[in-house]
């Protein structure tokens, strides 16, 4: 009857939920998987300057030059962490936010 019926919406409502819930995690996987890759790719580049500047001497334009490059590096990786807390600080708000325990039983007994 009605309770039957009830019931199995807020089953497909749960499940809906639960597959939102699953792509948004996986949003979450991907953005971080493409920020380990922006993080990863200036600070490779400014190692392998810099273990090849350390290598052997250099002139003294080699050596400006790969202050330059590293510099350039360093600041492209300011520029990522500072949108990185702009986004982080814009997408939580804590005082928007409340968890608390529920009993699911309750819930669908409510239902």
């Amino acid at each position: 009857g009605n309770r039957k019926d009830e019931i199995a919406a807020l089953a497909i409502t749960f499940n809906q939920m639960l597959d939102r819930l699953e792509a948004s995690f996986d949003a979450q996987k991907a953005f971080v998987s493409n920020i380990s890759h922006e993080l990863r790719t200036p600070l490779t580049a400014m190692l392998t300057e810099l273990q090849l500047t350390a290598a052997k001497p250099r002139t003294i334009q080699e050596y400006q030059e790969a202050i330059h490059h590293i510099t350039s590096d360093t600041k492209r990786l300011v520029r990522l962490s500072n949108s990185l807390l702009d986004f982080a600080k814009a997408s939580y708000d804590p005082q928007e936010i409340s968890f608390k325990e529920i009993r699911m039983d309750e819930v669908l007994m409510d239902a």
